[in-house]
């Protein structure tokens, strides 16, 4: 749901006949987050995420998105996911956007001994 639409005040406004029910069905639907979908050289763009044994630095996890699944999946956590209202969806869309290639993210767990990377190709 739009993070400035309160679904209480749409419904009674529905209720009053202030609003109809598709104007409400608008207003409540998720902004859909759209992403670039393709590099400047036109090469599909990947979501890519790493998990590293940090003892012997050898993979234990390799996962490949293609940008359109992670698209698809933004839209469904945006819609799907009510205890994440308060993210912006728009703003992670818009992030993951960026022109820039290469890593994103890395995180070490310690107590693992587990390294994630995760980048964006």
């Amino acid at each position: 749901m739009n993070g400035d639409v309160n679904r209480i005040e749409v419904l009674k406004m529905v209720e009053s006949g202030q609003l109809s029910v598709a104007d409400a069905a608008a207003k409540l639907a998720p902004a859909k987050p759209a992403l670039k979908l393709t590099g400047p050289t036109g090469q599909p763009r990947w979501f890519r995420v790493r998990v590293f044994n940090l003892d012997t630095q050898q993979p234990k996890v390799t996962v490949n998105v293609p940008m359109s699944w992670v698209q698809v999946g933004l839209a469904m956590g945006s819609r799907f996911a009510p205890e994440m209202d308060g993210l912006n969806w728009q703003e992670i869309a818009s992030a993951l956007n960026d022109d820039t290639v290469g890593k994103i993210v890395e995180v070490e767990d310690m107590d693992k001994r587990e390294r994630v990377e995760i980048f964006v190709e």
